[in-house]
């Protein structure tokens, strides 16, 4: 009887202690609601954003008199898309059950203050700052994640790619891009490529000239989209070799006038360019703007073909159908 009531009692206690475990789960596991967002802010909201990778690799985003500028690049115009597509993508972070809650399954996933792949810090135009950590990789386009100041882990749908630490990566690359429509005329070492009513033609062309497209195009999208690998700064510098012009052309946009000025090279199989209208210099390749230099006015036009004299038959029915008509 005694070792019967014993046991008993002991179940009971047992009882009574699984029952304590499973309501303190169920509070911990309440808190997290699978539409509660990671980050509690509005894209438009975010004024700064800085990205560091593992190695202590960091850009700095800020946004500007309302337009966002990479910071540490020489406060350089940033890609706005690039930079949307980010904030868009965090906002919709949403919290999972947790994968983690200790300080030792951070670490583990890499999501530790001090042992991370990514850590974004944020800081909205009101001042409120949110930090997150974002590890190593669970699952294909799967990725651990954790707020600072929390100790939960979790693993979400985003890509260590999406918060690139390369500066260049933010960089706006269509800050040199030309609308054709805007451009009145070019004037390159050789020869003068001139706009009227939409279609473009070569300065002096006669009237037994026509422009060939096939290599006038090819140009023309040269010049429209200039692109270029890097910004070196706002300062000259000596290994600018500004006093080495390799080539310079101008582009009219109306009342307005760009000039193009290449010099170098610089580094490998590179030149730096400077735009008039802009006060930074930029590092672009050589193979685009070699193919203007050496651009000719001759590879531009082509001979019209004659056109040919209508045959005496012809020409003799239509006399003759004249001839009848006017009797």
């Amino acid at each position: 009887m005694g070792n019967s009531i014993k046991y008993l009692t002991g179940l009971f206690v047992i009882q009574i202690a699984l029952s304590v475990l499973l309501l303190a789960n169920r509070e911990s596991l309440t808190a997290f609601e699978p539409n509660e967002a990671m980050l509690p802010f509005q894209a438009s909201s975010v004024s700064s954003i800085a990205i560091t990778g593992p190695n202590g690799e960091e850009v700095s985003l800020k946004k500007d008199g309302g337009a966002w500028k990479v910071a540490n690049k020489f406060n350089f115009p940033a890609a706005e898309g690039r930079i949307s597509k980010l904030l868009d993508k965090l906002t919709e972070l949403k919290k999972s059950w947790p994968v983690g809650t200790t300080e030792r399954a951070a670490k583990q996933f890499k999501v530790a203050a001090d042992d991370f792949e990514r850590r974004l810090q944020l800081e909205t135009s009101g001042g409120n700052k949110h930090t997150i950590y974002f590890g190593n990789s669970p699952a294909f386009k799967k990725i651990h994640a954790r707020v600072d100041g929390e100790d939960e882990s979790y693993a979400l749908e985003f890509g260590s790619h999406e918060a690139n630490v390369e500066a260049t990566h933010w960089l706006d690359r269509e800050l040199l891009a030309l609308k054709a429509e805007e451009i009145t005329s070019v004037k390159l070492p050789n020869f003068e490529i001139t706009q009227a009513d939409g279609k473009f033609s070569i300065a002096g062309i006669k009237e037994s000239e026509e422009v060939n497209s096939e290599k006038l195009n090819p140009l023309l999208n040269t010049i429209k989209s200039q692109s270029f690998s890097d910004v070196l700064g706002t300062e000259a510098k000596d290994e600018f070799k500004l006093d080495e012009k390799y080539l310079e052309y101008t582009v009219k946009k109306g009342d307005e006038a760009l000039t193009f000025t290449y010099t170098g090279p610089f580094e490998e199989s590179s030149y730096v360019l400077k735009v008039s209208s802009l006060p930074y210099y930029f590092k672009v390749g050589n193979t685009a703007i070699t193919e203007l230099k050496e651009a000719t006015r001759t590879e531009m036009i082509t001979e019209k073909e004659a056109e040919e004299p209508k045959a005496p038959e012809a020409n003799e029915e239509a006399a003759a159908e004249t001839e009848e008509g006017s009797g």
